[in-house]
């Protein structure tokens, strides 16, 4: 019995490991994204960075004789709004293939780094160490 329980334990840990790798590669990856849109009459173009925040804004100089004040406000709104919705698309693309076991990830963005809160070896999460000493006969470690 005690043999059949290591053999368990050792492939929850190696799932573990493997479910940590994925989601830090994974958040890696998201930092990475960015987008880009144009409108539709391609007077302005923008880029948002993983974050969803505005980098860069391109107004043609055709735009200023086109288009009043209030207009090209609403272009740069409407054409940020469309490259935002394009990195999420993009951002649950990534987050998909892992569903359902990453899916509250999409919100977390590059910035969120689950490696500094799971450790690589989960023995090294606090108290993990003293159950598995007692599961395995032993006893528990004196806190």
């Amino acid at each position: 019995m005690r043999a059949e329980f290591q053999a368990h334990l050792d492939e929850l840990l190696a799932q573990y490991r493997q479910a940590r790798d994925n989601i830090g590669r994974m958040q890696r990856e998201m930092a990475e994204l960015s987008a880009t849109a144009q409108s539709e009459d391609e007077l302005v173009k923008v880029s948002v960075d993983h974050r969803g925040e505005l980098t860069k804004v391109e107004i043609n100089p055709r735009a200023f004789r086109l288009l009043d004040s209030v207009t090209l406000g609403e272009t740069i709104v409407t054409t940020t709004k469309a490259a935002t919705a394009d990195l999420r698309r993009r951002v649950q693309e990534l987050v998909a293939p892992h569903a359902p076991n990453f899916a509250g990830l999409s919100g977390m963005g590059g910035d969120f780094d689950v490696t500094k809160i799971f450790p690589e070896d989960p023995q090294d999460m606090p108290g993990l160490r003293d159950l598995r000493r007692g599961a395995a006969g032993g006893p528990p470690a004196a806190g």
